[in-house]
């Protein structure tokens, strides 16, 4: 196998990234010169678990098959194994201490790179570019985005996606809405009419039908929001149960990279989401407003 193995200062790494919420078996306090954390991914392709040994070969002992300084694989024992939920993480990545790969690479007291962690309010485009101001060119700076560009591409075009087919679904449920309303209005002639003779102006009655399209869009709103919510909050269980009855597990972890289905919930998001559907059920009664607005109350009384 040929995984993605990492060297870290334990303490610092902690600070960065809270490793004890991946951790699937055994404790990450036992990290040291002579124990290393397995994905639970790769420990499962290799049949490992906690208390299992591997041998770790460096690029080194290739460059140096032909010269005099003989390096041998270094044997490490598995104190910990994680799991991120990515699988492409989880399949292939090792961690050891930072002062193993530095004598696995014959560094000293150098290291290949670093991660930074940034405040919450800090720009992370913004701190990138002061970086590359002040640092050397020879030094590449490379922020998050620009690590998993490809993957947030796809991301972002499967939520423009998500985004039009949701509004044709909004565009139809408010033309079933504005067809209610019309039977409403075919049903009611007679009590329009009537309301009408009684002094009702036209802004009230089309006002009734606008306020009907509101209350509608309201209530289907706030149903929709909890039906959501619940979705999301046992989507895991849901799309479980799904690929067991398809029995089309592997499909999710090879095709999908995520182990769990991730969930983000953006404010901003859903309140435009809840504006502009209740905005589209409430003006799917201008139709029906206009045409209870024609009706003449003397024919309607008459015909009726």
């Amino acid at each position: 196998m040929f995984p993605l193995v990492k060297g870290i200062n334990l303490e610092k790494e902690c600070q960065v990234l809270t490793l004890s919420r991946f951790v699937k078996s055994g404790k990450i306090d036992e990290l040291n010169e002579d124990t290393i954390f397995i994905g639970s991914g790769l420990a499962r392709s290799l049949g490992l678990r906690v208390g299992d040994s591997v041998d770790i070969y460096s690029p080194l002992i290739m460059a140096n098959m032909d010269s005099e300084d003989v390096r041998l694989p270094r044997e490490m024992k598995i104190c910990c194994i994680f799991e991120t939920g990515v699988n492409y993480v989880d399949n292939n990545s090792i961690l050891s201490s930072l002062h193993f790969m530095q004598e696995l690479y014959d560094l000293g007291n150098a290291i290949h790179g670093s991660f930074i962690k940034l405040n919450d309010r800090e720009s992370v485009d913004d701190f990138v570019e002061r970086m590359r101001d002040i640092l050397p060119h020879s030094v590449n700076i490379l922020s998050w985005k620009e690590l998993n560009k490809d993957l947030l591409f796809v991301l972002q075009l499967e939520k423009t996606m998500m985004f039009f087919t949701l509004m044709f679904i909004l565009l139809v449920a408010s033309f079933s809405i504005s067809s209610t309303l019309m039977t409403s209005v075919v049903r009611k002639t007679k009590e329009i009419g009537l309301l009408r003779a009684l002094g009702a102006t036209k802004f009230q009655v089309t006002m009734y039908f606008f306020i009907q399209g509101l209350l509608i869009g309201s209530c289907g709103t706030f149903l929709g929001c909890i039906f959501s919510w619940l979705v999301l909050r046992y989507r895991d269980f849901i799309v479980d149960l799904i690929a067991k009855i398809f029995n089309s597990s592997w499909m999710l972890s090879k095709f999908s990279n995520f182990v769990h289905l991730p969930s983000a919930c953006s404010g901003q998001e859903i309140v435009i989401i809840m504006v502009f559907s209740i905005l589209i059920c409430t003006l799917a009664g201008i139709f029906p407003a206009w045409k209870a607005m024609r009706i003449q109350p003397a024919i309607a009384l008459r015909n009726e």
